[in-house]
């Protein structure tokens, strides 16, 4: 009977650990990995897909207003504000859009938009703070779930411990 408890449970935390993995997945494909196409895009018309992508992402998850912090709430970590320049970035681009592609004013402002961009996915940017487990727990999808795996296998592995030095069993 110990072993069945020990099964399940690992079980358990296997299935958990698959989908907070995939969740994890999702946010990468879905919101970060548009916004590193869009600082290595050749034309503007590219880059303004990118960002765009990246901004419906960000409302379909609602993630375009609130913080990813609990307590210590800044400008850096206000989904409002990293919303709010990536909209106003797709009206840069737009605007470069109508420019002559070999002009000194778009190659500068390109230049200008691929340094916001990396700003927003740098080491205090919007990536970091999307990968932040934080940001999961607030929104219930995924650092209770690792919390929850890592109790189960602990579970499981002092089942199986107390299984196999069970003389009677």
């Amino acid at each position: 009977m110990r072993w069945v408890l020990c099964v399940i449970f690992a079980l358990i935390a296997i299935v958990i650990g698959v989908v907070y993995f995939l969740n994890r997945f999702y946010i990468y494909r879905d919101v970060i990995s548009p916004l590193e196409r869009a600082q290595v895009a050749a034309q503007s018309e590219s880059m303004l897909g990118y960002i765009s992508q990246t901004t419906r992402e960000l409302e379909k998850r609602g993630w375009d207003h609130g913080s990813t912090a609990f307590v210590f709430t800044s400008p850096t970590n206000d989904l409002g504000l990293v919303h709010q320049s990536l909209v106003e970035l797709e009206g840069r681009l737009l605007v470069l859009n109508e420019m002559d592609k070999s002009s000194q004013q778009y190659q500068s402002g390109m230049d200008d938009v691929r340094g916001i961009v990396r700003e927003l996915r740098g080491e205090e940017g919007v990536t970091s703070h999307l990968n932040a487990p934080a940001l999961l727990w607030k929104l219930g999808e995924g650092a209770w779930m690792t919390l929850v795996a890592w109790l189960l296998g602990i579970i499981a592995f002092c089942f199986g411990a107390w299984a196999v030095n069970d003389p009677d069993h």
